[in-house]
């Protein structure tokens, strides 16, 4: 037990590349930069946390042991080894705290831990493998690393192979298993060159040789060979079937025969020594090889057979962030690679960590994958033994022949369709009732009740069948034939029946009464029934249930919403029908009426409120408010209610699904959900209170196209689950987080489909069933998935480059908003940990697409109501944030910037910023660009149909702009009062004004040029960054950094005459001030100390102007991962010692390559907060008057 626990302050919040795995019962581990994270597997909860290491990433973790210390409590203590960089440190987690070892350093950066022997002991015996070949060996009862030898042996250090891949394995001897003495080391690695080296050294017993690493010098087998064309990332070995298997650079996975001198020398004995030495190169066999991933892959290891099946099953990694499994199929003298399954649970790029553990809480036959990314994410998926098995054979199955083999009996027992039966009486529509049941309608109108036996339920395992009955489809009910149906049919979709639904030819209505197996003419219809939907259920006073079914009519200007209740013999009769005008007020439409394709009614404080989704795109909002329960049958006009409803709201798309939900906040609003073939998600507000109004809160693009047939929100309200095709796929996606959760083979879209959805309690997973037609075959999949599949939430996939933060507009919470190189936004926001009052996680709460390019610069206004992204080639985005139902932030891609004359040009933008101008109720946008420093200024008025007004346009010189910011300048100040700086590659800030209005153009090659105030050299290389604080309403401060390891700092003065002038930089004799960073310097944040402490305060001068000392302190970073405060006093006074500068914090986060700081709003505690973003990103509590830039501890 060790006796000093090192316990971690680091940040509040983080979202870091998972570098490293271990699962143990309960617990996963993992490494996270340089931190130690210990979650509990069912809820995801961090149980303990601490850093290891001062500035390394952690790359390995292996269990030394588990002791139970309070057998009362179960309470013991878990011993892990930890590596990371060149150092190795044994690590104790007890009582919810990290206890750390001590820190042993081996002579070059660690490459792998591994221990494979057979009684994995906690004494057993630890081998290391360091990048640059070395091989030692750990021994854990000792705490001691020792030296063993070299996998190359190398001479000179010229001669020394860079490894990528490593493995090893401790074994004993033979001839004598109870001899605790570990004396064999086989190990194998994977080299830069694309060798693979596999050698075998055994201890000596006896004294100490001399010149001998504890007598490990006898090589009892080596083999060196070319296996790869690049890299070899990995490799790794099955000892008992003398296999091995290599991946790396070319994306291949190869498995290999190592011969029969392998064979030989793990099975050597005392009597028999069949190898001394190097092996013939030729004894090895590449068995099988394939095209494994999409880019590179970074591991592949074998699995232990713990069933003992006999197979050879390997699990690999890769860049393209999916992980596979396989089995080794041996047929006769072919052997190949089998793909069984592939998870991918992690956006962007690369999956660093694994480990494959049994799954903690459910039946031993099932294993979990926990797989660690570069998005911070963790994961974790099910496999079941059915995931091993041969695909099962799939029968062939005729929707016709089995129609007519229920209309005739068979003739023998063992009767079988025949395949050239007609297919003419085809499948035309299919409808499920619930997940036991489905309807399905034939070409020849008749109407078959499928009905499934519970074997269905296969955890996350995909079911075909195609020859029915079976185990799977229990049996067939042929309910009725009708020459109604025949040739044309449509069927209700909707998840709201259990045991009825609707269906419809061309003229005539019937109901279909799953209990009874009985089909009901329900209505004669004039015109052609296009569309059938269930709209709602309402339960009537005497506990009745009505039904509003919605029909969409050929060539009519009314569409009907019949109401429905049960009669005494317990069948759907009409009670009444609406009818709402869907005349084309909109004129989108060349017939004068607009088809409406989807449609959704609820009762609101005795309103029936009907909303229709219409093929152009737009929805419409009707209501009555009479009677809403007649005593008899007549027709009821639905008025639409003025101004609520939304032209184009999916663009010139068919909106394919509506639902309403209820605002739990207000009684007088309601809402509607949408989604449509534009690709987008749609959330619009309806307020009914007075003047009724309606408007767009939520408006976002999913990533798997267009083809969006529908979604499903479960009872509880408490998700949204979207679903349709995409290439020749179903696709179900989860909105909230961020996920595609199935892709199914299908065929694509043009298909009888029908899907349901359930979520199963007490385990609260989710249960999903499609039924489609493929050709003339039925087929089922059949879908589980737990909640707990996400450990952690993660963030991108590649490297952060923007940052920014705010509050809403309701100041409910704070958001963060990142954009990284993969093109996306995300915004964060803070949750609570569960079962930790003082710590929080980061949740992401809305994820924004559009951009073509990686995201730049983010900008905030100051309400937070708006957020202004740019990318590449003039690439400037306007997103409308605000708060919304059912996914939190509501967001909107409000405008996009006009491009100009030069964009053959393919201009970049590499910097923007935002002011608001309250006497011109716009936005000014000024924009600066790399090429030939431009500068655009534009106004951007919301809500305006030609929101857009260009106001001046610059070329500023040859030297690249790569930066601005407003400077100081009060909502109410006019256009030309306003003021910004640039800053350049040639390290000179330069002071800006934009025309005035009046002066400028709509068109941009007649705008006005910019009005340079004045300028300044302050670097002598490029400005990476610059920061501005005002410090009154005649001065601001400003912080520059760039390529060098130093800070400027510049004083802008305005005097009453609005002239301007740069003072000296607050250094002693005009210098800049270089901190501790030993590189260049990214970004830069300046922030003024709220409430000094009164201590801090110095009161040196009798002359009040002098006493007036103001606290500002900037915060700067870079690759170095270095956080750096620097405190500047500043006085009110021109004296020469009017600034005093110090370096007072400095602290190593686990970001890498640091690219963006953004500061908090003010907090409650009035303790100042920043993120930290670059490859992950951190939140932390600048106190630095105890121990900052410090985190509370988590």
């Amino acid at each position: 037990m060790f006796s000093k626990p090192k316990l971690l302050p680091g940040p509040e919040a983080s979202i870091k590349p998972v570098t490293a795995l271990l699962s143990f019962e309960q617990y996963l581990i993992a490494g996270e930069g340089f931190h130690l994270v210990v979650y509990n597997k069912q809820n995801g909860a961090i149980v303990a946390s601490g850093q290891v290491f001062d500035s390394d990433s952690i790359t390995g973790i292996i269990l030394l042991g588990y002791a139970i210390v309070a057998p009362a409590t179960d309470r013991g203590i878990l011993r892990v080894l930890v590596s990371g960089g060149r150092s190795l440190c044994p690590v104790d987690i007890r009582n919810d705290s990290i206890y750390l070892g001590p820190l042993i350093n081996s002579l070059d950066r660690i490459l792998h831990l591994d221990r494979k022997c057979p009684t994995q002991s906690p004494q057993d015996t630890i081998a290391v493998v360091s990048v640059l070949g070395g091989l030692y060996k750990y021994d854990p009862r000792s705490s001691e690393c020792t030296g063993i030898g070299h996998i190359n042996s190398p001479t000179t250090i010229s001669e020394q192979t860079i490894l990528f891949g490593a493995t090893a394995n401790f074994g004993y001897r033979a001839f004598d298993q109870s001899n605790q003495a570990q004396d064999r080391l086989t190990v194998a690695a994977g080299t830069a060159n694309g060798d693979i080296s596999l050698k075998v050294l055994e201890r000596v017993q006896g004294p100490l040789i001399p010149g001998m690493h504890d007598n490990w010098a006898t090589i009892k087998y080596t083999q060196n060979r070319a296996a790869h064309p690049g890299s070899v990332f990995s490799v790794d070995f099955l000892v008992e079937r003398g296999l091995a298997a290599s991946c790396g650079d070319d994306r291949y996975i190869k498995i290999w025969d190592l011969g029969v001198d392998f064979r030989q020398e793990q099975a050597f004995t005392a009597c028999e020594n069949p190898l001394n030495g190097v092996s013939d190169p030729n004894s090895w066999t590449c068995l099988a090889s394939t095209i494994a991933h999409e880019a590179r892959i970074w591991d592949i290891r074998f699995l232990h057979d713990r069933e003992g099946s006999g197979l050879v099953r390997l699990i690999s990694y890769s860049e393209d962030a999916t992980c596979r499994l396989w089995v080794l199929n041996e047929d006769g003298n072919t052997t190949s690679l089998r793909q069984v399954a592939c998870f991918n649970r992690h956006s962007g790029k690369n999956i660093w960590s694994l480990t494959y553990e049994p799954k903690y809480g459910v039946p031993a036959e099932f294993a979990a994958i926990y797989t660690g990314g570069g998005d911070g994410a963790i994961t974790s998926a099910l496999v079941s033994p059915n995931t091993w098995n041969e695909k099962p054979e799939i029968r062939t199955w005729r929707f016709s022949d089995n129609i007519k083999v229920m209309k005739e009996p068979r003739k023998e027992p063992n009767f079988q369709p025949s395949s050239a039966r007609s297919r003419n009486n085809h499948c035309r529509s299919l409808a499920m009732i619930n997940r036991h049941q489905t309807v399905a309608i034939s070409n020849d109108g008749d109407v078959v009740l499928l009905r499934y036996a519970d074997s269905l339920r296969a955890l996350d395992r995909f079911l075909v069948t195609q020859n029915p009955p079976d185990e799977l489809l229990g049996e067939f009910v042929l309910i009725g034939s009708t020459s109604t149906l025949k040739g044309y049919s449509v069927v209700t979709f909707s998840f709201l029946s259990g045991s009825f639904t609707i269906i419809a030819g061309t003229h005539y209505v019937y109901f279909v009464d799953m209990e009874k197996s009985k089909l009901s003419l329900l209505r004669k219809i004039d015109h052609k029934i296009l569309g059938l939907w269930l709209c709602g259920t309402v339960t009537s006073p005497s506990g009745d249930t009505i039904v509003y079914l919605g029909m969409s009519l050929h060539g009519h200007r009314n569409f009907e919403l019949l109401k429905l209740e049960y009669d005494t013999s317990q069948c759907l009769e009409v009670t009444a029908i609406y009818f709402a005008d869907i005349s084309d007020k909109f004129g989108t439409s060349s017939t004068g009426t607009d088809v409406v394709t989807s449609c959704s009614s609820v009762i609101h404080q005795g309103i029936l409120c009907l909303v229709l989704g219409f093929r152009k795109g737009s929805i419409r909002i009707y209501s009555h408010s009479s009677d809403i329960t007649p005593s008899s049958y007549k027709y009821i006009s639905l008025e639409e209610i003025p101004n609520a409803g939304i032209q184009s709201i999916h663009g010139k798309e068919t909106v394919t699904h509506i639902q309403w939900i209820c605002d739990s906040s207000s009684n007088e609003r309601l809402h509607t959900v949408s989604v449509g073939r534009d690709g987008h998600v749609a959330i619009s507000r309806i307020s009914l209170d007075g003047v009724s109004s309606s408007s767009l809160v939520h408006r976002l693009g999913v990533p798997f196209g267009t083809a969006i047939e529908g979604f499903w929100i479960p009872p509880t309200g408490q998700g949204l689950y979207l679903y349709g095709f995409k290439s020749t796929k179903f696709i179900v996606y989860d909105v909230l987080a961020d996920q595609e959760l199935w892709n199914i083979p299908c065929g694509g879209a043009r298909r009888p489909y029908t899907c349901h959805f359930q979520k199963l309690n007490p385990e609260d997973v989710l249960d999903f069933i499609f039924v489609w037609i493929e050709g003339h075959e039925l087929k089922i999949a059949h879908k589980i998935r737990r909640t707990d599949t996400i450990i952690k939430s993660g963030a991108h996939g590649r490297d952060i480059k923007a940052s920014a933060v705010s509050s809403l507009e309701n100041g409910q919470c704070d958001v963060i908003a990142t954009g990284a190189e993969d093109t996306i936004i995300k915004l964060f926001t803070q949750e609570q940990q569960p079962g930790r009052t003082a710590a929080v996680d980061l949740k992401c709460s809305a994820t924004l697409r559009g951009h073509t390019t990686g995201i730049q610069n983010l900008v905030w206004s100051k309400d937070g109501r708006y957020l202004f992204s740019s990318g590449g080639f003039e690439e400037l985005f306007v997103w409308r944030i605000q708060p919304a139902p059912l996914v939190g932030i509501g967001v909107i891609c409000e405008a996009k910037v006009p491009r100009g004359m030069e964009k053959e040009l393919e201009l970049r933008i590499s910097g923007f910023d935002v002011h608001w101008c309250e006497p011109e109720q716009a936005f000014v946008i000024t924009l600066v660009y790399a090429y030939r420093s431009l500068i655009k200024t534009f106004l951007y008025r919301p809500g305006e149909e030609s929101p857009w007004t260009v106001i001046s346009r610059t070329t500023a010189g040859n030297a690249g702009l790569t930066h601005i910011s407003y400077v100081n300048n009060s909502a109410s100040a006019k256009l030309n009062e306003l003021c910004f700086v640039t800053a350049g590659s040639d390290g000179v800030v330069t002071l800006w004004s934009p025309k005035d209005l009046r002066e400028s153009t709509t068109k941009l090659d007649d705008a006005p040029e910019h009005t340079m105030l004045l300028t300044s050299q302050h670097l002598s290389s490029s400005i990476k960054c610059l920061s501005v604080l005002p410090l009154g309403p005649m001065e601001t401060l400003i912080g520059i950094v760039g390529d060098g390891s130093y800070i400027a700092f510049a004083r802008l003065v305005k005097s009453s005459s609005l002239s301007h002038k740069f003072m000296q930089p607050f250094t002693v004799a005009g210098r800049t001030v270089q901190p501790q960073h030993c590189a260049a310097i990214t970004t830069i944040s300046l922030y003024a100390n709220p409430k000094p402490p009164v201590e801090h305060i110095k009161q040196s001068s009798s002359n009040p102007e002098e006493r007036q000392e103001r606290e500002i302190f900037a915060v700067t970073a870079g690759p170095d991962q270095q956080l750096t405060v620097t405190k500047i006093s500043v006085r009110s006074t021109n004296s020469a010692d009017a600034v005093e500068i110090q370096s007072v914090r400095q602290t190593t986060t686990a970001v890498a390559d640091i690219s963006s700081i953004a500061l908090f709003p003010p907090q409650s505690s009035g303790i100042p907060k920043m993120v930290v973003c670059g490859a992950g990103m951190e939140t932390w509590n600048l106190d630095v008057y105890e121990e900052g830039p410090k985190a509370a501890e988590t």
